[in-house]
C-alpha cells in the first residue's frame, strides 16, 4: 500500500481492504488519517449528478443522518458529497464495520437466528411506523451485527414518504432471488412494507437453513425437501415454515404487517423456550394410523386361515366314511397314511394359499390318487 496513491485515496481516509462491492459502490476498510480509526467506507461510481445512482446515494445519507443514531440502525460515522465529484474528489460515507448476519449466525442454533430476525423485524417494523420508511432492499448481505446488536443497513433504495420516487417505471428493484414480483413489475407503485416482509420472509429461510439462496416466488409450507422443518428440524420449525407461507405469498394484501412479523418471531421464541414434552398418546395414535393397513392386512390373513382350517376340518368328516368303507375292503395301514397325507396336505396348504378355496382341489386330487392306487 503507497499512501500517496491516488486511487487508495478519498479524502481524509485511506483505503485498505474491499468489503463488499454493489453495483453501483465499493465498500472499503478505510484508515482515517489523523485518528487511526478504521471505517467501513463507502464510495459511489458515478460522479453523475443527476443520474437515478447518485441521486439514491444522496438519499442514503440523508435518512441516515435524519434517522441519527437509532437503535438497530447501522449508524452514519460522515459523510461528503462534493459540488463536482471526481477522481479527486469522491463522494463516501463512512460507517462503523460490522459483521454481516449470516457470517454471524453461522453454526447458531435456530433460536438465535430467531432472536436475531425478531430483532430486525422490531426495527423495520418501528421504522415504518414512526417514519413511514420501506428499505426494499432487504436480504442477509444487509443485515449486520455490531456490539451485540443487530442492525439493519444499506438503505440506498429506502422509500421515503413525500419524496419524490427516483426508480424509473418499468426497472425492478432489489435482489432477484429476495425482490417479490410486484417489485419486478411495477416498483413506483409496489407497497414498499408489503415488499419488505417479503424479502424478510426469504432472509428467515436462508438464515434458518443456512442455504446460499432461497428459492424463487412463493414458498408454501411444507414443500418437501424445501422446508425448514426438513433442513433444520426442531420441535417448532413447522411453525417458522408456516410464517415464511405467509411471508412470501404472491398477492401483497395477504402477507402479515411488519409489525405482525415481530410479534410472531417472539411468540415462537417463548414457544421455543418451553421444556421439551413428549405426548405419548399422540405419538400412539400417529402409529396406529400409519399401520392401519398393515394391521388390517394381518387380520384378513388370519381370517383366512381359520377359514381353510375349518375347510379342512369338514373334509376330514366328509371324507371319514369314504375311509372306513376303504378300511373294510382293504385294511392295510397304508390307508391309515394316506388318510393322515391328506389331512397334512391340506393343512399346509392353507398356510401358503391364505384362503379355504384353495384346499378342496387339494383334497380331491389326494382323493383320486387314494382310488388310483386300489
Amino acid at each position: 500500500m503507497v499512501r500517496n496513491d491516488p486511487l487508495r485515496r478519498v479524502g481524509r481516509w485511506t483505503l485498505q481492504n474491499e468489503l463488499g462491492k454493489g453495483g453501483n459502490a465499493i465498500v472499503w476498510r478505510a484508515i482515517e488519517d489523523e485518528t487511526g480509526r478504521e471505517v467501513a467506507l463507502k464510495v459511489i461510481h458515478t460522479n453523475k449528478l443527476a443520474k437515478e445512482p447518485y441521486q439514491r446515494f444522496v438519499r442514503e445519507i440523508e435518512t441516515l443522518r435524519a434517522l441519527g443514531n437509532r437503535s438497530g440502525v447501522l449508524p452514519l460515522i460522515d459523510a461528503y458529497l462534493p459540488g463536482a465529484p471526481g477522481l479527486n474528489d469522491r463522494p463516501w460515507l463512512a460507517m462503523p464495520i460490522a459483521t454481516p448476519i449470516d457470517r454471524a449466525l453461522k453454526g447458531a442454533d435456530l433460536q438465535r437466528v430467531v432472536a436475531a430476525l425478531g430483532e430486525i423485524a422490531e426495527t423495520l417494523a418501528s421504522l415504518a411506523a414512526e417514519k413511514g420508511l420501506g428499505h426494499r432492499d432487504i436480504k442477509p448481505g444487509n443485515l449486520y451485527y455490531l456490539n451485540g446488536l443487530w442492525l439493519i443497513g444499506d438503505f440506498g433504495l429506502v422509500d421515503v414518504p413525500d419524496l419524490p420516487e427516483l426508480t424509473r417505471s418499468g426497472r425492478p428493484l432489489g435482489a432477484a432471488h429476495y425482490t417479490p414480483y410486484e417489485m419486478l413489475i411495477d416498483p413506483v407503485h409496489a407497497n414498499p412494507h408489503a415488499a419488505d416482509v417479503y424479502s424478510f420472509g426469504k432472509t428467515l429461510w436462508v438464515l434458518a437453513t443456512e442455504q446460499s439462496f432461497p428459492p424463487e416466488g412463493h414458498q408454501p409450507a411444507g414443500t418437501r425437501k424445501f422446508s425448514i422443518a426438513d433442513l433444520r428440524p426442531q420441535q417448532h420449525s413447522e411453525a417458522l415454515d408456516r410464517l415464511v407461507d405467509l411471508m412470501t405469498r404472491i398477492h401483497p394484501e395477504e402477507r402479515p404487517s411488519k409489525m405482525q412479523v415481530a410479534r410472531d418471531l417472539r411468540a415462537w421464541e417463548e414457544l421455543s423456550k418451553q421444556p421439551v414434552s413428549v405426548n405419548v398418546s399422540e405419538i400412539g395414535s400417529r402409529l396406529r394410523r400409519k399401520m392401519t393397513q398393515e394391521l388390517a392386512d394381518e387380520d384378513r390373513l388370519e381370517e383366512r386361515k381359520e377359514h381353510a382350517l375349518a375347510a379342512v376340518r369338514l373334509l376330514q368328516e366328509l371324507t371319514k366314511p369314504l375311509n372306513d368303507a376303504l378300511r373294510t375292503v382293504h385294511p392295510r395301514p397304508e390307508i391309515d397314511m394316506m388318510d393322515d397325507k391328506l389331512t397334512q396336505n391340506i393343512a399346509r396348504t392353507s398356510e401358503t394359499m391364505g384362503s379355504a378355496p384353495h384346499c378342496f382341489p387339494m383334497a380331491a386330487m389326494q382323493s383320486n390318487r387314494i382310488r388310483t392306487r386300489l
